[in-house]
């Protein structure tokens, strides 16, 4: 066990949300498409009480506010995730579930060294609860058939082009901010002397690619792979619906 906490150091928590996920799934399978949606929005306002109790924890740590703006990609996901679920729209959707849910699942997998040093802090509890419902929300909205994530080149490229642009207006906004105060700003994490000590894979990334902001740019990989994984499934699901209804 203690192996495995070394290799996943908030693997308790990851069973008990995989527990929580599953029982919401199978709890609101039968409900109509309006409660179903409630229960998004829900989760959504839960997920926002939690990125603020996050932030407010830094703050009293002794984080400046000009940290704790809301531009980090996971902060970004919990104001998206319920607009998209609001207005309907495909396009934010996409971005919350192809770019939103394996960077929170990164987190979740790989959290930084201010959570792995407090596993029971409420610091940790409410970075846990936000990341794992920035994971939770667009895939039940998936499930529920709330959204279609269905794969494709287009969409691949869209979604990497928009992450790739706000990604550089972060590293942009942090260059501004470091210009103007004496804070370690680092927005998106494009800085590598920021983000590789705080975090393995930024470790990683920066010794293959030892270019701020660039170093970023394999992570799309994930992406890929990701929606990859996404169209084998969905693949996969619709044989065998195929198959049940020819063999019915």
């Amino acid at each position: 066990m203690t192996k495995l906490l070394e290799a996943i150091p908030l693997f308790y928590y990851d069973v008990v949300a995989i527990g929580i996920y599953v029982a919401i799934l199978f709890m609101i399978k039968k409900r109509n498409v309006q409660n179903k949606t409630k229960v998004l929005y829900l989760l959504s306002g839960i997920s926002f009480v939690a990125l603020l109790i996050n932030n407010y924890c830094f703050y009293l740590d002794g984080w400046h506010w000009l940290t704790l703006l809301p531009f980090h990609l996971c902060y970004i996901g919990v104001i998206i995730i319920p607009l998209a679920l609001l207005i309907k729209n495909t396009t934010l959707m996409d971005f919350a579930f192809y770019l939103c849910v394996p960077g929170a699942f990164a987190a979740l997998i790989l959290p930084s060294k201010d959570y792995i040093a407090e596993p029971f802090s409420l610091l940790t509890l409410s970075f846990f609860v936000f990341h794992f419902l920035n994971v939770a929300i667009p895939l039940l909205a998936s499930r529920w058939g709330l959204y279609d994530p269905s794969p494709s080149f287009k969409k691949a490229i869209r979604v990497s082009l928009t992450g790739l642009v706000i990604a550089g207006m972060m590293h942009l906004l942090n260059l501004f901010l470091m210009s103007v105060t004496n804070l370690e700003i680092n927005y998106f994490y494009t800085f590598i002397k920021y983000a590789a000590p705080t975090n393995p894979a930024f470790e990683l990334l920066g010794s293959f690619i030892p270019y701020n902001y660039f170093y970023l740019w394999p992570g799309l990989l994930v992406l890929y792979g990701y929606m990859g994984f996404v169209f084998v499934m969905r693949s996969v699901s619709s044989y065998w619906k195929q198959t049940a209804n020819i063999t019915g």
